[in-house]
Formats: structure tokens, C-alpha cells, sequence
């Protein structure tokens, strides 16, 4: 097996404790983790008498800080430091000759603690700084910080104290990673840091050659001194040449598992090590390398093959992915450095390496660029999936759509071993039968592998051993729309697999509980004598599956309840309840139970829980609301007890909920468990409701006001969502204040446009209009959007403003749910332990199943594959940013064939049916096998942007690509290898290369920079832009005028500010997408305009849908406007900052500026100009927003807009844009640009 696989699988699989399981669970890992912000804040305040800070005499810990151009990160290190539950340490800050203010800083931090020490150097790099520190200090424990980085408060304490108990040399803490956005934890974390590992030497443990690092790490200064000495000098990468001596040396370790660090990703690219694509960075990566080989050589051969392994499967793996984007020089310096480890890699050592980074290694070392370039472009494409397939005795793998590059990579490399494959399983349903049999749902299956499986389990007790499932049978239905697997259908994953009741009852004799422990659940694959496991699986989270209800309970008394987080992991408590509900009923006024004393589930004690003489009670908490006498009549033991004046909920709260237990003989209570289905026979929507805990212990829910879907249907004519249900509320409340009913997301809210509420029989039902069809692209079909049906309260009170409604327990069985009209897909599921109803609408045809990998690669194989596919001649085919809009030239190019050649068939790409396409043509949903199609056989295609990667144009077919503006900043080829991404280099390559017939541009000089960008050597068009045409047509104008602004609101006499920003490469939000750019201040200029100005906000196609906050008053967001010249005749100025739409609005002749705080970063390494923007630009650059709102005020305003410059740069980049481009264009290329006659 490979060593570096079953090492973690041993650690992973160790027996734990439910305690040690919840520690290593995320939740609480990120909590342990998170930095203490309150208590870095609180070390700026003055400190007070009693808390004056003394330099210690006798400090055992000495901290060393290397600092370079770290002024935006110097102080939020050294205040980690400082707030430091363990006091006695030195702090040595290595100024190391910074040119900016890191010295500075430095000093002023050290006058407010005298444990720092501050010393300058001239600039000699990170290894020379650390040696200067350890030079400079005394302490018998060392630890190095990262000066951009910060630890959390208890992580000195934490490695000192194990170091002082355990008497070891090293202690070594585990870390995670964060930036702006987010924090996440390095996958080898789980390897060394699975389990606390104390006084072992490194070969004992082969995984801790991936913690390489210095700074997580507390060390015996004798032990470095006689082991390492000095870090070296004037190299890269200097820890890990120090690490391995300490490693290989003997030096005794305690690998620790909190989190004793926090590493920053730097977001503005001056991390040293963060610049793989730059030779020199290779260089010293490969010198160190062979530092480390030398000392590694001394270790053990199975230490030696894990080096290997790391050094060829992981350290060198980001270089491998710079190689298409780098220039060929890089190659030739990586190819001839890496053969050399690789040669002396033993076959095992080679083959422990992941299948895919195996072959990148080989290709590398003794393949061409060419081919390398070619697998990483298909890993861009489809990730790093392949094809494996058994022989008879082994697994063989391949990429598909590569067979010549496979032929010549060697067949034992094409191995595929089992431990190299990682099942995955997610469960499905949460079912029980009616005598408590535990039924799970469980979609199963092994990325890469194309191979049928069998699937069990078994539930893993920690002391007992484990119950084996009874029975498991396949179920039909592929699961390619929970796997990202582009190869392989995974057509026979889906599995019901049940624990019958006598099993878990034998399984629970021993339990003299009333709670066992949480208990794993093991799912298990198995192919031919291969067995693969996953514990603790996820649940769907969409589903009846997420949040399930406890089991019934079972002959011998017990019943299950699934736990954990559904996005987490699913585990197993087993429950044995003393009292059973045997019967229920409830009128307004009273409560009647019937219970009885379990005695078949064999818990001690059963003598104090005697039913003679017992009280039923409602409890709040822990007190007492109102208790009764129970009668015995038999083993049964019933009460009745009034509710009428039961009071609640809190007046904050909707909904209260209150225990219901028993007491015997004034000592002892305990709950009572109850059927699902003695509650479902109940009426729902009362004041008064039974309802059950997580754990399936009676409880009673107190109601102000509630509601349930109780179904769901849509009218596919009209697109007229239906949802009925029931209702509860004060009757006081419902005849005078209603509430409404609304579909809600994050962007928008639909209220009901028909809304019923019968208060007699407790029911409602509401209709929405999702197909409102008009002109105004406002009252467009419903764009694809997630939304939350939400009872809207009336305002003023107390209560929340808002319910989520959730889904009757009938439904929640039939969701997700899937529906489909002429224009729209709609996807119903319940969300959160509410079980809310959640609406995710998307376009006709872009369905979760079709926009599989899976599904998307079948079918762009099967429709773009044959390049002499058949073409519908007479049709054209239009996209416009990606069919998030119908704008710019292809817009104008379309409007020109409406009138020249109506009998054209004209097809527009949509994101979905609420974007308009023009009079006489027709919306295909992006992504959709009808969008696929129309973009395989149209005849002629016009694009602003480009197509998937897995479009290939047929040998009938005509490609214009418009572009989408003359560019400022550096694109294609003239952008730094290492800033765009390898599958977008090579989309727009190919595109480029073999697949445009004409390219239009703006200008001359427009043209010449957009061809060489992208090496594209065909005709080009530049004679003036189409898409700027209307801007030169007086009658459009004025018509495109009035109609935005009486869209917006717009009063004549206001004044139209028209904000449009572009992206930013470095701004994401949380979720990954671009952020919204605002260097303007919007809420700031708004309140500083006043009344008299409006702001129209116009973000950029890349962040248009990122998590965005509410815009103020005074700001309206019109980047889902259909089409920018709207907005642009509308405003009576423009502020951008990069943006290509200063190039077609200087054509209007109206007043523009900048508003670009990052200009010289932007310029200088974020992408660059493609001319001195600064001494062109038709209007003022400002460095800050404030300056700007002076400018829109009329404060600082010149007359740029009249200026020799202003018409210099229309001369230059917009000579042509007289309105008449479309004319132009159609009188040189018709042969391109019309299709052919139909037949």
C-alpha cells in the first residue's frame, strides 16, 4: 500500500473518542483557530498601572520577526504577539533595510513594550534577518513569525508547556491558512497533525516532511544550534533545508494538533515564494531541493521514497503548472533540474505519486512542453480527472481525449492503486421503518473510477464493535449531478442500504444509557477484492435527508437519530427512552396523554421510575409551568392537563417551546418519547402544538403565528407558481393584519400577486407571477435567482419581521422537486432545520442533471466533435457577454440583418428568458442541449467575448468576433503568464488562431493591439465600432433617453452621474467571485450630492452577481441593465477608472473622469497600459472619491470635454464612430457576415 496514503488512513481511522471526534470536527477547528481580534484591540489601549509591562530577566522564549515592506502588516503581527497568554518571551523585530515605513513601525512598537527589541540591517534577505535575531538573543527556546502573519493568543503556551513536560526539542503546532476573505486548512494538515504525537523522531512519522515550515514551531536553542547552526543565505525557501537536518538528525518531536498559526495568503503578490512562473524563483527551488536530497540521503529508505514521493508529486507540481504560461526557457531550466531527482526517485517512491501529478512529473522530466502543456490544459478544462479501468489484476488510467499523448507515457505509470482512489458518499434519505429499522439512501461512488460497485455499512461503536447493515440493493440512476467526474457516468452509485431492527436492538443490549455515544457510520465500497471506505458521510442538504427525524422506536425499546451538520458529517446516537407515549389527543383547552414505562430496552433502575404515583409537567427550561396527577391502569399511566392558559411565546419570539416530562415519587423525571406518527395525526396549525425534540422527546410549541406548504404546483402556460398550506395566527391578528407572502432573495423580492388566506379552515394560497412578459426589461420573465418564501409581518412589533415558511413533513418527502415550462426550470428543496421552502429558478434547460460535467462533456463531444457536421444555413447566432445581456456591436450587428435580411433566422444567447432579445429573434438558455445545438449548427456566429472550451467550429460556420472594447489594460498575450488563467490563454488561442474569420475593432490602433494580443493573423474591421452607431443617432438618443430615465425615475432636473468601474483581478468575495468595486464611496458621494444628483451604478460583467451590500439612497445599480448606451444617453457625465467604455463615451462629447486610487499599482503589476494613460486620459485622474464628488459638484470641473486633449484621444482611439460603422462593415465583409440564402 502507499505509504503516505495508508499512514493517514491509519491515523484517520484511529479509534476516537466522541470528544476527540468533535475536536478535529470543523466547527470546532475554526473556532480554536480564529485570532483574537478583541484582544489584539484591546493591546493599543494605554495600559493602566497595574497592567505596565516589565522586560522579563529571565525570558525562555526568544521571538524573532523578520520584517521587509510590511508597513499594512507589521503591527497586526506584533499585536498577536503581544496579547500572548505565555508572557515570558524577548522579541527581536530584524528590520531588514525596508524602503518603506516597516522600520518605523518597528521602533514605535518596541517604545510600548520594552520585551522588543528592534534591529536595523541593510537589506541581506529573510535567512540573514533570522540569523540576526538568533545572534542577537539568549533565550533556550526559539520560534520565527512571519512579520505578515499573526498567531493565536494561546500558541506560545501551548507549545511551551508540552515542550516543558514531554522534555522534546521540537514542538510543532499545527496551522491554517486565511486572506481577506476566508480561512481554510492545508490538506496535509490532517496528515501530520492528525493526533498529538509526543517525543518521536521524524522517521517515525514520514508525513511531518510536509510541515517544512519554521514559524509553527517552538525549538530547543541547544538542539539548533548543534543540529542546524544558521539558516542559509541569499536563497529562497530557506526553512527547508534547516527542518530536514532537524528531522533527519534525531531531534525529538511533539507534533501537536491545535492551531498555533496563522499564514497569510498575500493578496498583492510580494509573498517571495509566491512567484512560481519566475525562473529565478525555479532555480533556488531546485538548488534547495538538492540541499535537502543530500540530507535526506542519511535517513531511512522508506523516509527517503516519502521525500521523493512530496518532492516530485508536490513541491515541484506548481512549477509543473507554470510551464504553458512561462517562457520556454523555463522549461528547459525545470526539465534539466527535475530529471535528476526524478531518475534517482526509486519505482516506489514514483509510484506512491498521485496519478495525475505522476504523469506531469514524467512529462516534465522527459517529455516535450508541448505535451505537458497539453495535459494541463485538459486538467484546466475538466480538472484533474481521468479514466480508470480494471484489467484483471490492476487498475489502468488514461485521460480521455488524449490517447496519442497516453501512448507515450510508460504503462506503469498509467497504474492507478487503490489507495489512490477516494470513494466518496453522501446520503440521500434518512428513513425509518415502522418497527425502527434505520434506512439509508446513500449515493456512493469513486471519482476516476469506471468500474461497477457493490456499497454496505456498518455502524462503528467505539467499545463494542460495530453493527454490519442487513441488507443493500442497488437503486437505478446515474449521480452525475452530485460528482464534478467529466469521464466516468457513475450510472449504478445509488444504494439503499438498511439496518433492521433486531440487529441494532442486539447491537444496544449492552447500552445501559438512556443516550449512547455518537456513533460512526462507515459506508463501504467494494470492487473485486478492493474494499473502500467513507466515514461519517454528508447528507444532502436540500432534501428530507438534511435535518431527519429520530426513528421509531423499536420491539426492544430503542430508536436512532442522526447528528452533525449535513455539510459536515452524519453520525449516529442511539437513544433508549424510560417513557413511551402510547397515546395523544388535545382540544383547545386541555392535554391527554397515555405513557408507559419502557421495560424491554433493559435500563437499571426501572423501581424509581414507578408509574403509581407520578406527574405529568410542562416545563419552561427548568421550571415548573403546570403539572397533573397521573392514573395507573395497567403498565399504562395517563393524565389530562390544561393548556388553556399556557402562556407564550416571549415577545420577541414567534413560537415557544415547552419539555413535557414525568415525576415519580418527587425525584426523578425523565422525558417522554413519542411516534412521528402520533403527531402527524394531530392538527398542525392550533395555538397549542405537539411537536417532538431533535431527539424525538415530546415537547409542546406555543405559536403566535405559523405556517406550512402543504403543496406546490406551477401552470406551464402561465408561469403561475401555486403554493397552498395551512395557518395559524392570534385572530385578532388575521383580520386586520394579515400577513403577506413574498418569494425572497438576496437580490430581489416577488410578492404574491394573489394571496388567500381562509381563516375558518386555517388554510392559504398564494400565487406568483414568474413569467411576466413586457417590453420593460423589468417585467421580463424571472431571472434564475435562489429564493426563500417568507411570511412578511406586519412592522412595528416586537417579533421578527419575517418567517421563513417551512415544508410539511408529506412534502419534504418528494423534495428536491423539479419542474419545468417554456422558459423556466424550477428546482424546489427545504433548507435548514426549519425546513423552509427554497426556490432555485434557473433557464428552460439548465437543469442540475444536464449541467453535469458528465452530462456537459457527452454532449459538447457528441455536438462540436465532427468538424464537417452538418450547418442550418440562413441562421446566425448571437451572445453578448456570455448571455448576460443582448448589447454592444452584436446587438447592432443584429439590428442590421433584422432590416437588410429579415428572412435570416436570428438565435441569442440568454443567460435566461429575462434578458430581452430584439423583435424577430429567439433566446436559447446558455448551457442548455437547445443552446448547444444552435451554437453547433448556426451558420454564422457573433460573439463579444468567447465560447465554452469545448466549442469547436465546423467547417460550414463564420466567426465574428466583435470584442467588447478598445483596451486599456494589457490583455491576452501582453498579460504576465503567471496573471490569467492556463484554460483562458488557451481558449482564446485557439479561438483566435483557428477559429475567427473576422475580428472587429474600434480604430487602427485598436486593431493592431487586439491582433497582436491575441496572434491572430485574419481580416480585421476598423472602421468604427457598431455598438457605438447609436450614439451618433440624434432620434435614438432622445428615445433611449426618456426611456431610462422614466424606467429609474429620473426627474428632468436631476443630474445623471453614470458610475462604471471595472474589475479587479485581486478583489473576491467570500464565495470566490470578483468583488464589487467601489473607490468612489457611494455611500458617502450619494450623501454629499443630495437630491439634485442620481448615481447610476454600472458594474462590470465579472462581479455584476458577486455577494453585494444594499446601495444607498440617492444610488441605483444598473448592471443588469440590458444595454449600456441606454444609461450612457441617459447620464450627463461618467466616472470609470479603466474601463473600455471611456472609449465609446468620449463619442458622446460629454464630461468624464477617473476615480482610480490603485492607478500606480494597477499600472505597474496588476496588468499594466497599453499607453501613458495618465498624460491622455480626456479627463482628470482622482486618486480618492471625495475629489471626485468635488468634480461631479462643478467645485474643480474644467472644460476637458473642450480641450485639445479630449479631441486628440477621439482623434486617436474613436476617429471613426460617425454612425455608420454597421454600413461600413456590412459593404466590405457580406460574405462573412451574412449567411448564405436558404434553400
Amino acid at each position: 500500500m502507499n505509504r503516505i496514503e495508508s499512514l493517514a488512513r491509519l491515523a484517520y481511522n484511529k479509534s476516537r473518542s466522541a470528544v476527540d471526534r468533535a475536536k478535529r470536527s470543523t466547527a470546532t477547528m475554526i473556532q480554536k483557530s480564529q485570532f483574537s481580534t478583541k484582544a489584539a484591540e484591546a493591546s493599543t489601549e494605554p495600559l493602566a498601572p497595574q497592567q505596565i509591562i516589565r522586560r522579563p530577566n529571565d525570558p525562555q522564549l526568544t521571538v524573532i520577526v523578520p520584517a521587509y515592506n510590511v508597513d499594512n502588516f507589521l503591527e497586526e503581527c506584533v499585536k498577536s504577539i503581544v496579547v500572548q497568554t505565555y508572557t515570558n518571551w524577548e522579541m527581536y523585530i530584524i528590520d531588514d533595510g525596508s524602503p518603506g515605513r516597516t522600520g518605523e513601525i518597528a521602533d514605535s512598537l518596541a517604545e510600548s513594550d520594552p520585551r522588543i527589541t528592534v534591529v536595523h540591517q541593510e537589506n541581506q534577505g529573510l535567512g540573514a534577518a533570522r540569523n540576526t535575531g538568533i545572534r542577537e538573543s539568549s533565550a533556550p527556546y526559539l520560534t520565527f513569525i512571519d512579520s505578515d502573519d499573526v498567531v493565536p493568543p494561546e500558541a506560545f503556551s501551548y507549545m511551551m508547556q508540552s515542550l516543558e513536560i514531554s522534555g522534546s526539542d521540537v514542538a510543532i503546532g499545527s496551522m491554517e491558512r486565511f486572506n481577506s476573505t476566508r480561512r481554510w486548512t492545508p490538506f496535509w494538515v490532517q496528515l501530520v497533525h492528525d493526533e498529538e504525537r509526543i517525543g518521536i523522531t521524524a522517521p517515525e512519522h514520514a508525513p511531518v516532511m510536509w510541515d517544512v515550515f519554521a514559524c509553527n514551531k517552538v525549538f530547543k536553542r541547544s538542539v539548533w544550534n548543534e543540529i542546524v547552526g544558521e539558516f542559509p543565505v541569499g536563497t529562497l525557501y530557506e526553512d527547508q533545508e534547516c527542518t530536514a537536518k532537524l528531522f533527519v538528525g534525531g531531534a525529538k518531536l511533539d507534533i501537536l494538533t491545535d492551531v498555533v498559526y496563522h499564514w497569510r495568503l498575500r493578496e498583492d503578490g510580494q509573498s517571495i515564494t509566491q512567484n512560481k512562473a519566475e525562473i529565478r524563483d525555479l532555480e533556488q527551488r531546485l538548488a534547495v531541493a538538492e540541499k535537502v536530497r543530500l540530507v535526506v540521503e542519511g535517513a531511512p529508505r522508506s523516509f527517503i521514497d516519502y521525500w521523493y514521493t512530496k518532492c516530485l508529486g508536490e513541491d515541484f507540481f506548481y512549477y509543473y503548472r507554470e510551464v504553458p504560461r512561462a517562457d520556454p526557457e523555463f522549461f528547459e531550466v525545470l526539465q534539466s533540474g527535475l530529471r535528476h531527482f526524478y531518475d534517482l526517485a526509486s519505482e516506489q517512491a514514483i509510484d506512491d505519486i498521485a496519478p495525475e501529478r505522476r504523469w506531469l512529473a514524467y512529462l516534465a522530466s522527459h517529455g516535450t512542453r508541448q505535451q505537458i502543456t497539453e495535459l494541463l490544459v485538459a486538467f484546466d478544462s475538466y480538472r484533474t480527472y481521468y479514466r480508470a479501468i480494471s484489467d484483471g489484476n490492476h487498475y489502468r488510467a488514461e485521460v480521455p481525449g488524449l490517447r496519442a499523448l497516453f501512448a507515450e507515457i510508460p504503462d506503469r505509470l498509467k497504474t492507478v492503486y487503490p489507495q489512490q482512489l477516494t470513494a466518496q458518499a453522501i446520503v440521500s434519505a434518512v428513513q425509518s421503518g415502522l418497527d425502527g429499522a434505520l434506512k439509508l439512501d446513500v449515493f456512493a461512488y469513486i471519482p476516476n473510477l469506471a468500474e461497477d460497485l457493490t456499497c454496505t455499512a456498518r455502524i462503528e461503536y467505539l467499545e463494542t464493535g460495530s453493527t454490519s447493515a442487513t441488507s443493500s440493493r442497488t437503486i437505478p440512476g446515474a449521480v452525475g449531478h452530485l460528482t464534478a467526474d467529466p469521464y466516468n457516468e457513475h450510472s449504478k452509485s445509488h444504494f439503499e442500504i438498511t439496518f433492521a431492527e433486531e440487529a441494532l436492538d442486539n447491537a444496544l443490549s449492552e447500552l445501559t444509557a438512556t443516550e449512547s455515544e455518537q456513533l460512526d457510520i462507515i459506508v463501504i465500497l467494494e470492487h473485486g477484492s478492493y474494499t473502500w471506505e467513507v466515514r461519517n458521510p454528508k447528507r444532502l442538504s436540500d432534501g428530507v435527508a438534511a435535518w431527519p427525524k429520530p426513528g421509531a422506536i423499536t420491539p426492544g425499546g430503542n430508536r436512532f437519530t442522526v447528528v452533525g451538520d449535513p455539510g459536515i458529517s452524519s453520525s449516529l446516537k442511539f437513544l433508549k427512552p424510560r417513557f413511551r407515549v402510547r397515546d395523544l389527543s388535545m382540544n383547545s383547552d386541555s392535554l391527554y396523554i397515555e405513557v408507559e414505562l419502557q421495560e424491554e430496552n433493559g435500563l437499571p433502575r426501572r423501581e424509581l421510575f414507578d408509574l403509581n404515583e407520578a406527574q405529568l409537567r410542562i416545563k419552561s427550561q427548568h421550571s415548573v409551568i403546570i403539572a397533573a396527577e397521573m392514573k395507573k391502569d395497567g403498565k399504562i399511566a395517563s393524565a389530562r392537563i390544561s393548556i388553556a392558559h399556557l402562556d407564550g411565546p416571549a415577545k420577541q419570539k414567534l413560537a415557544e417551546s415547552f419539555t413535557v416530562d414525568v415525576l415519580c415519587n418527587d425525584k426523578f423525571s425523565a422525558p417522554l418519547a413519542v411516534d412521528a406518527s402520533l403527531l402527524t395525526q394531530r392538527q398542525s396549525m392550533d395555538r397549542v402544538v405537539p411537536t417532538s425534540s431533535s431527539y424525538g422527546y415530546l415537547q409542546l410549541e406555543v405559536r403566535r403565528i405559523a405556517a406550512e406548504v402543504m403543496s406546490i404546483c406551477v401552470a406551464p402556460e402561465t408561469e403561475e407558481l401555486v403554493i397552498a398550506g395551512q395557518f395559524y395566527s392570534d385572530a385578532t391578528r388575521v383580520r386586520t393584519h394579515a400577513p403577506s407572502l413574498a418569494l425572497v432573495s438576496s437580490k430581489t423580492s416577488i410578492p404574491a400577486s394573489k394571496l388567500t388566506w381562509n381563516s375558518d379552515r386555517r388554510s392559504f394560497e398564494a400565487s406568483f407571477n414568474l413569467g411576466a412578459l413586457s417590453s420593460d426589461f423589468r417585467e421580463r420573465p424571472v431571472a434564475s435567482d435562489d429564493f426563500i418564501l417568507q411570511a412578511l409581518l406586519p412592522g412595528g412589533q416586537p417579533t421578527p419581521a419575517t418567517l421563513w415558511v417551512p415544508v410539511s413533513s408529506e412534502l419534504q418527502s418528494n423534495l428536491p422537486l423539479d419542474m419545468s415550462t417554456s422558459v423556466h426550470n424550477f428546482r424546489f428543496v427545504c433548507i435548514g432545520k426549519s425546513r423552509s421552502l427554497k426556490l432555485v429558478v434557473t433557464g428552460v434547460g439548465n437543469t442540475k442533471s444536464f449541467n453535469s460535467a458528465f452530462s456537459v462533456r457527452k454532449s459538447a463531444f457528441a455536438m462540436f466533435s465532427a468538424s464537417d457536421r452538418e450547418i442550418e444555413i440562413g441562421t446566425m447566432f448571437f451572445e453578448s457577454f456570455g448571455g448576460n445581456t443582448v448589447s454592444g456591436s452584436p446587438k447592432e450587428i443584429d439590428r442590421a440583418v433584422a432590416n437588410l435580411y429579415p428572412e435570416v433566422q436570428r438565435i441569442w444567447s440568454v443567460r435566461d428568458h429575462s434578458v430581452p432579445v430584439p423583435e424577430g429573434a429567439y433566446g436559447v438558455v446558455g448551457g442548455s442541449e437547445e443552446w448547444m445545438r444552435s451554437l453547433s449548427t448556426s451558420e454564422v456566429l457573433v460573439n463579444n467575448n468567447n465560447f465554452p472550451h469545448y466549442f469547436k467550429k465546423a467547417d460550414g460556420q463564420k466567426y465574428i468576433q466583435t470584442w467588447h472594447g478598445t483596451p486599456l489594460k494589457r490583455i491576452g498575450n501582453h498579460v504576465p503568464g503567471a496573471n490569467l488563467s492556463l484554460r483562458y490563454r488557451a481558449l482564446m488561442q485557439k479561438e483566435s488562431e483557428r477559429e475567427w474569420d473576422l475580428l472587429l475593432a474600434q480604430s487602427s490602433w485598436a486593431a493592431e493591439q487586439l491582433a497582436d494580443a491575441f496572434d491572430y493573423r485574419g481580416p480585421v474591421f476598423a472602421k468604427g465600432y457598431p455598438r457605438n452607431d447609436p450614439l451618433n443617432d440624434a432620434t435614438r438618443i432622445e428615445t433611449a433617453r426618456e426611456h431610462a430615465r422614466g424606467t429609474y425615475g429620473i426627474r428632468q432636473d436631476q443630474t445623471v452621474v453614470l458610475y462604471a468601474p471595472t474589475w479587479r483581478d485581486n478583489l473576491r468575495d467570500a464565495s470566490g467571485r470578483y468583488s464589487r468595486v467601489d473607490f468612489l464611496g457611494l455611500q458617502e458621494a450619494a450623501a454629499a450630492l443630495g437630491s439634485d444628483f442620481v448615481i447610476f451604478y454600472r458594474g462590470h460583467a465579472n462581479s455584476v452577481f458577486a455577494n453585494q451590500s444594499r446601495l444607498p439612497a440617492g444610488v441605483i445599480d444598473v448592471s443588469l441593465h440590458p444595454d449600456v448606451n441606454d444609461l450612457i444617453s441617459a447620464s450627463d457625465m461618467l466616472l470609470t477608472d479603466y474601463s473600455s467604455i471611456m472609449f465609446d463615451y468620449v463619442v458622446t462629447g460629454k464630461p468624464l473622469a477617473f476615480v482610480a486610487p490603485d492607478f500606480n499599482q494597477y499600472r505597474d503589476e496588476t496588468r499594466g497600459f497599453y499607453f501613458d494613460f495618465e498624460t491622455l486620459a480626456p479627463g482628470p485622474i482622482f486618486r480618492d472619491g471625495v475629489s471626485a464628488v468635488r468634480w461631479i459638484k462643478g467645485e474643480s470641473r474644467s472644460d476637458y470635454e473642450h480641450s485639445e486633449r479630449y479631441a486628440r484621444f477621439v482623434d486617436r482611439f474613436a476617429p471613426l464612430d460617425d454612425g455608420r460603422a454597421v454600413e461600413r462593415l456590412f459593404a466590405d465583409y457580406s460574405e462573412i457576415v451574412v449567411p448564405s440564402p436558404g434553400s
